[in-house]
């Protein structure tokens, strides 16, 4: 199955459309990792919408995403970056794809954070890109068709 949800980050400065597929049915792709069945979901985070621009002087802003999975089952955190989307400014485009192997039976209940970041000459000078938004939900709810962060 799969769903479809707008989420919008709990300071209000960004929402994100995303996508989730999996876990596949049972009889499909699955893998035996130790004891627990685990299958695959598949993470598409098309694009955000920023409510304000970050960078210091302003000009176009090159914000990327960075997509954080937090299994259900405490097995630890599993994270990926998209490419920056250059010139995106407020309205960044990425469609990009992330695939977690994560347990069958505790899939739904994992959680998946995402952050928006921005990288420029202020955010160099602190050492760190700029936090623009971010939110979170479970896969179960990103499955279900939506979610609030």
């Amino acid at each position: 199955g799969g769903g479809t949800g707008a989420i919008d980050s709990s300071s209000g400065m960004a929402q994100a459309v995303v996508e989730a597929r999996g876990p596949p049915p049972p009889q499909q792709q699955q893998q035996q990792h130790g004891s627990a069945k685990r299958a695959h979901v598949v993470l598409r985070v098309a694009r955000a919408q920023l409510s304000r621009n970050f960078r210091a002087l302003g000009g176009t802003m090159a914000p990327y995403v960075l997509v954080e999975w937090r299994p259900a089952d405490g097995s630890g955190c599993e994270s990926s970056t998209s490419r920056p989307h250059k010139k995106g400014h407020m309205s960044p485009v990425w469609n990009y794809e992330c695939l977690h192997w994560t347990p069958v039976d505790s899939a739904r209940a994992s959680a998946v954070h995402f952050s928006v970041f921005v990288q420029g000459p202020a955010s160099w000078a602190k050492g760190r890109p700029t936090l623009c938004g971010a939110a979170a939900a479970t896969v179960g709810e990103l499955l279900g068709g939506g979610a609030k962060g």
